[in-house]
């Protein structure tokens, strides 16, 4: 909503100057009456006004008593009056009376409408909700009852709009877990979760989509604990997957199965090709976005009678996610809101999915770690220490000790791998640094080579793209490109962003350098797809409220996320963003990891080195030339790029030496990918 709170109070003013000059009788005069109780109604939740939400009700009021007993818009009036008195008896501004007239009014609204009505679902669901909010109060259990059975009329419904079912799904679910009931409770979650892809089609703009996604954050994760409280891991796990990443996974997923189509049946792939592209275009209209969608869906079930593509663009099965043998586990870290737990996935299909209780991680605890992350200079403050001792008291700590990594390899040995899949907002802090730090303390650095991965579904698409092109090598082995921005307009300037690039083109002599002037957006972009590997030191903007807007800054403007939404980087094997906060998804979308570095992953990179902060600009230039030189063997190799994770392991644990005080310095980075 891009409005303000001066245009709440003019449409209020200009509702008020419309009802004085309708006379009571006016065709009019409720609507407008009903219009101008829904802006009070707002103004009171943005504002608390109490006389605000006193004159909505009032308003709402007068609307519902000149409407005629079978006049069409009598059931939205009498909803919208209920609404009112729900909103004054939930605010304590009402009595318990106001919730009962709330139930009597929107029982009239339901039966004010024929079966077959659109608008029948919503006043179900604002009925159900209004039973189960009396139950909370009274613990009526016939209110119970009759508010869960309301629910699901109102979510079963296939005729009816998608958010409306979704909602009415979601709060049933929520009143089946809280009445003891998680088969129901599972069966509320799972109609949610596959309403999802309704809630956000193709036939919207990426923008409108990633407001509806943003809408409905958490949905997975209560999904996965309703599947937990059920017995049901590998079912809470492909509830997660088929939740969140819902954009990412798109391009991710339809990319190997589109480039294998494209052999099989060129025609098909060809069409589904011609009509996402139609929906993806930001100039297509309404209507034609419309028509684009039911076209697409059509060409998506004949390609699915193919042998082999059954499940095309489905989302995948528990089988279809696991990690190669060789690989290390995939730890899934959930956190709900009555309980938390993390998901080992193993290689092995007869190994059951393991379920880790992580009783002291919760919501509150990780939003309150979350929120001082927002700061600037976060990396000099000591919290940071804290919070790395809380998360692995709570979080890493009890899954190493679970899996038997219990302390850190003798005889020099490596390190065991491990990735991690934080979910919602805790993927924005720091499990890999996870840990006491002082002398002789414990920590995931000295037991773990840690990787990060937005979603299982993400990093199994691209394990199976790096194996493809492992039997297609590139002829451009070894080059760089290594773009350095010391001096940008408009923003502090980075002196050791040069001694950065400087050191990483003497390890790389086929390095391609584009510094200040030289390094425009239009060059940057025609240059990424030449190169197998690509640096960034430069400013890093995470925009909060549009993840889309994220973006690298460069001479002449910026490098953003929507850039490389539709860029393809075949064969790229390594990114790294030495910049700030490259890898943390803004708060509008914290279930779909919009940000950089995924960005970067869906364009085809198999290795991206991002950042969960800001970073100091001396420190970072460290981190990157400790990490290429061991990539390079001092200069001495091309940049061996599957050694990535490991590299910047080994460059951490050296700027934890260096800087052994300050864990905000050495923590920021974090390695995504295979």
């Amino acid at each position: 909503n891009s409005g303000t709170w001066e245009d709440l109070d003019e449409a209020i003013m200009l509702l008020r100057q419309a009802i004085s000059l309708l006379a009571p009788g006016h065709s009019e005069h409720a609507a407008q009456l009903s219009n101008l109780a829904n802006a009070l109604r707002t103004h009171h939740e943005l504002t608390r006004d109490p006389s605000a939400l006193a004159e909505a009700v009032e308003a709402a009021q007068r609307a519902v008593e000149s409407t005629p007993a079978d006049h069409p818009a009598r059931s939205a009036r009498l909803g919208n009056l209920g609404a009112a008195l729900r909103t004054r008896f939930e605010y304590g501004a009402g009595t318990p009376d106001d919730l009962d007239r709330t139930i009597e009014l929107l029982r009239m609204a339901v039966a004010a409408l024929p079966y077959e009505h659109p608008g029948r679902a919503t006043q179900l669901a604002n009925l159900g909700n209004a039973l189960r909010l009396r139950h909370d109060h009274t613990r009526d259990p016939q209110d119970a009852a009759e508010g869960r059975t309301t629910l699901w009329a109102a979510a079963e419904r296939p005729d009816t709009p998608p958010l409306i079912r979704m909602r009415a799904a979601w709060a049933y679910a929520d009143a089946a877990r809280r009445d003891g009931d998680p088969a129901e409770a599972l069966t509320g979650f799972e109609l949610a979760v596959e309403l999802l892809p309704r809630m956000a089609p193709l036939s919207m703009s990426r923008g409108d989509r990633e407001h509806r996604l943003g809408q409905l954050a958490g949905l997975g994760s209560e999904a996965a604990a309703a599947a937990l409280d059920a017995g049901r891991p590998e079912r809470a796990l492909e509830l997660l997957e088929q939740a969140r990443g819902i954009l990412l996974g798109e391009v991710l997923t339809a990319r190997g199965e589109l480039e294998e189509l494209a052999e099989r049946a060129p025609a098909l792939h060809a069409e589904f090709q011609r009509v996402r592209d139609a929906l993806s275009a930001p100039q297509a209209d309404t209507d034609a976005r419309l028509s684009d969608g039911r076209h697409l869906e059509q060409t998506i079930a004949s390609i699915r009678t193919l042998p082999g593509y059954s499940r095309f663009l489905l989302p995948p099965t528990v089988d279809d996610l696991r990690p190669d043998p060789d690989d290390g586990p995939v730890i899934v870290v959930n956190v709900a809101g009555h309980r938390s737990d993390a998901l080992v996935l193993g290689s092995e299909p007869r190994d059951a999915l393991r379920v880790i209780p992580l009783p002291d991680l919760t919501p509150d605890e990780v939003a309150m770690h979350v929120n001082q992350f927002r700061s600037k200079t976060w990396f000099a403050r000591p919290q940071v220490a804290q919070t790395l001792e809380w998360l692995w008291d709570t979080a890493v700590g009890p899954v190493l000790e679970s899996l038997g990594i219990a302390a850190a390899p003798a005889d020099d040995r490596p390190c065991p791998r491990v990735w991690w899949c934080p979910v919602g907002a805790l993927a924005r802090l720091p499990l890999h640094a996870a840990g006491h730090h002082q002398e002789g303390g414990e920590s995931a650095l000295d037991r773990v080579i840690s990787s990060y991965t937005p979603t299982v579904q993400a990093l199994a698409a691209s394990r199976r793209r790096a194996r493809r092109e492992l039997s297609h090598p590139m002829k451009r082995h070894g080059r760089a490109l290594v773009v350095a921005m010391p001096n940008t307009p408009g923003a502090p300037s980075l002196p050791y962003a040069h001694v950065e690039a400087e050191a990483l083109t003497q390890m790389i002599p086929q390095a391609t350098l584009l510094a200040d002037g030289d390094a425009s957006r239009t060059t940057v972009l025609s240059e990424l797809g030449q190169h197998p590997i690509a640096h960034f030191a430069c400013h890093g903007v995470t925009d909060w409220q549009d993840p889309s807007a994220s973006r690298l800054i460069l001479a002449d403007g910026a490098l953003s996320v929507r850039d490389l939404l539709h860029h393809r980087l075949d064969g790229m094997q390594l990114v790294m963003l030495s910049a700030c906060s490259s890898s943390t998804a803004g708060e509008a979308l914290p279930d779909e990891a919009v940000h950089l570095a995924s960005s970067f992953l869906a364009a085809g990179a198999a290795h991206v080195v991002g950042t969960l902060w800001e970073v100091e600009d001396q420190v970072a230039a460290r981190t990157a030339t400790t990490l290429y030189t061991h990539l390079t063997a001092e200069g001495t190799l091309p940049p061996r790029t599957g050694l990535t994770a490991i590299a910047l392991h080994m460059a951490t644990r050296q700027l934890r030496q260096q800087y052994p005080g300050h864990p905000g310095l050495w923590a920021p980075f974090i390695h995504i990918g295979v």
